[in-house]
């Protein structure tokens, strides 16, 4: 057996992680650069200049009337640092200013399901 084919083995061997481990709560500053837009136009996160990117969950969406490019932002969230630069899950955006702006921080669950707030009322006619 060859030494690459020992290693691929090898590496093959273990089970791949169940669950991953929790981020670490991160706080990181920096000044607004641009949106991350959806496909439908909803704010899903910014990026600060730096190359941080902050994002919210999928059922959460950022008012860009609150937040202004080029102004200073403090993004707090679970997050870690990457190759690439800085990544978060926001749960909240403080302005210069002192204003908050929080972000919930799990998607809802209704008896064990996410829940979209969607109902379909069928009624007999």
């Amino acid at each position: 057996m060859s030494g690459m084919e020992f290693a691929l083995t090898n590496g093959m061997s273990k089970p791949p992680p169940k669950h991953h481990d929790p981020l670490p709560e991160v706080e990181v500053s920096g000044i607004l650069r641009q949106f991350l837009l959806t496909p439908y136009g909803a704010v899903q996160g910014v990026i600060l200049e730096d190359g941080t990117v902050g994002k919210v969950n999928k059922r959460t969406s950022i008012d860009p009337t609150k937040l202004a490019r080029g102004e200073k932002l403090t993004l707090r969230g679970a997050g870690e640092r990457y190759p690439l630069g800085m990544t978060l899950r926001l749960a909240e955006i403080e302005r210069e200013n002192g204003d908050l702006l929080r972000f919930p921080d799990k998607e809802k669950k209704h008896h064990g399901h996410k829940h979209d707030h969607t109902h379909l009322e069928l009624r007999a006619s």
